[in-house]
Formats: C-alpha cells, sequence, structure tokens
C-alpha cells in the first residue's frame, strides 16, 4: 500500500544557542545549519524511511534552494514526478534551538502559497493505489481541502495534521478521518486547556463531534492519547536525550500513517510511531533525523 504527501518544503535555517533572546535582546548564537525541511517534506521524507511508495505533492521556488529540497526528497525514495516548481524562491523556515532541544520557528511561504491542486494531480490521485492521505496546513487550504475531497473519494484514509493552526470550516474537516493535532492545536480548536492525558481525552472526544473517526492528541514529553468512538489508548513518550524536536511532530505523524498503510491496528501504530517520534529528537535537524522501519523496529525490541 502507498501513502500521498501533500504538503509544504521549505529550506531550514536551524540556529542553535544556549538560549532564547529576550525581546529586544541580542545573543550570540553558536551554530548555524541549512537543512531541507517543511512539514509536508518532513513527513514525506519521514514516511519514505519507514514504507516504500511515497509520493509528494507540493512547490518548490526557481532559487538555489529549490535542487536541494528535491534531492531530500529523491534521496528518501519519495515520488516528486508532480511536484510543482513556481518562479521564485522556496519556502524558508528560520528555527532557533536552544539547548534544552525547545524551538521557535518562523515561516517564509514562498512557493508553498502557490500549490494548486490542479487537474494533473487529480487524476493521478484517482488512477493510483493510494491507501492514505497525509497533509499539514502550510499550503492554501482551499487546495488542501480539494485533495481531501478526492482522496475521500478514491476511498483513501485521510489524515490531517492542522499545523499551524488555522479556522477550518465543517466542510472541510468532515473529510478527514484522522485528526492529529498537538496539545496546542487542539487547544486553539476546542478551546480547552490541555496539559495531560485527563485534560486530552475529553478535548478528543470533542472534536469527534466535526465528524472525524479518530483523534491523536500530542502531548510531547507527556505521551499521546488516541480516542475514536470505539477505543481510547494512551501512549506514554518514550525516554531519549533529547537534541531537538523540530520535526517529532512531522515524524509522528508520518509514522502513524505509515503503519496505517500497512494495516497496523491503532494501538500498534501508536505505539511505533511514538517511538519513531522519540527517536528523531536525539538528532539535530528535521528531515534528516527521520529514523528508518529497521531503526524503530530495533528501538521498539528493547521493551519486549
Amino acid at each position: 500500500m502507498s501513502v500521498l504527501v501533500v504538503g509544504s518544503l521549505n529550506m531550514d535555517l536551524v540556529v542553535t544557542m544556549k538560549r532564547f533572546p529576550k525581546s529586544g535582546e541580542t545573543v550570540t548564537a553558536e551554530d548555524l545549519t541549512l537543512v531541507p525541511g517543511g512539514k509536508g517534506l518532513n513527513q514525506a521524507v519521514a514516511a519514505a524511511r519507514l514504507v516504500s511508495n511515497v509520493s509528494f505533492f507540493g512547490a518548490v521556488g526557481t532559487d538555489g534552494y529549490a535542487d536541494t529540497l528535491q534531492a531530500a526528497l529523491i534521496d528518501a525514495g519519495a515520488d516528486i514526478s508532480y511536484l510543482q516548481k513556481v518562479v521564485g524562491s522556496s519556502g524558508v523556515a528560520l528555527i532557533e534551538v536552544e539547548e534544552s532541544g525547545n524551538n521557535r520557528i518562523s515561516i517564509v511561504p514562498g512557493a508553498n502559497k502557490e500549490f494548486v491542486f490542479d487537474q494533473s494531480l487529480l487524476q493521478k490521485v484517482k488512477d493510483s493505489n493510494y491507501s492514505v492521505l497525509l497533509a499539514p496546513l502550510e499550503n492554501p487550504i482551499l487546495e488542501v481541502e480539494e485533495s481531501f475531497r478526492v482522496a475521500k473519494e478514491a476511498g483513501m484514509t485521510t489524515i490531517l495534521n492542522p499545523a499551524p493552526y488555522q479556522h477550518l470550516n465543517s466542510k472541510f474537516l468532515s473529510l478527514v478521518d484522522i485528526l492529529i493535532p498537538n496539545q496546542h492545536e487542539a487547544s486553539l480548536m476546542t478551546g480547552s486547556i490541555i496539559s495531560n492525558k485527563e485534560e486530552a481525552i475529553p478535548a478528543a472526544r470533542k472534536l469527534l463531534s466535526a465528524g472525524h473517526k479518530s483523534v491523536i492528541i500530542t502531548l510531547g514529553k507527556e505521551g499521546a492519547v488516541f480516542v475514536s468512538e470505539a477505543e481510547v489508548l494512551f501512549q506514554e513518550a518514550f525516554k531519549v536525550d533529547t537534541v531537538d524536536t523540530t520535526a517529532a511532530g512531522d515524524v509522528f505523524c508520518a509514522a502513524f500513517a505509515a503503519q496505517i498503510s500497512l494495516g497496523a491496528s491503532n494501538k500498534v501504530a501508536l505505539k511505533f510511531a511514538s517511538a519513531a517520534a522519540a527517536i528523531s529528537t536525539t538528532k539535530l535537524g528535521a528531515s534528516i533525523s527521520a529514523p528508518t522501519h529497521q531503526a524503530v523496529d530495533t528501538y521498539l525490541k528493547r521493551f519486549e
């Protein structure tokens, strides 16, 4: 089976520092690293390292970053046959990472905001055997919504990572089978304070009322909850030496999608995704930190 990722590509300018500067303060950083990223690219690369047959729909510019971004997808094994090229700059993200592993991210969308889910992409989905669609929200909302509509018509399982948070209409939300927000996004979507599983479970039940089959709320070091009409699951976070949390959410989403495409149960997929996300935090950078399927399997054997 296969996974289709619709999303963004950004060149990540990763700046490491002891601590974040306060407003108006200048802090000397320790290092600057350029890493291919963007939530869409991160999720596509992570998925391609975990399952075969991953395709990516998105847009790059005509600047010097475009070739590097495309190469990252190709090297991971993702199909970029339908990647759109837009005259102008590719997406860029400035990522500040402090010693604790926490991060702050500012994004310049560039070509991402020009992505169009056009007739060629529509036909590609209709003619394919994709089983899962995964998408974040760094492309134009109407284009992402259209991809979900077509995916549903094609019988695919649709997974939305509502990041960065934007208000979504009920029509779009009704097209989402599995919603995967983090605790902050879920708080904005429900108006609830969410910091642990006790607060996350009722918030997830509230989100189910939008018509989703299931909701997963990731809680960082507090773990993740899965809620559907049929079951409630909780997965503790795996303890690792954290270096950079930038791609953890993207790797989690990709790993869960990959497992679902392989027919795994929700419980197995949740544990696998949590382990993959934890492993990704032990390396600096976004897409380059995504683990392989073998690496996740080897890690999980420690807990058998």
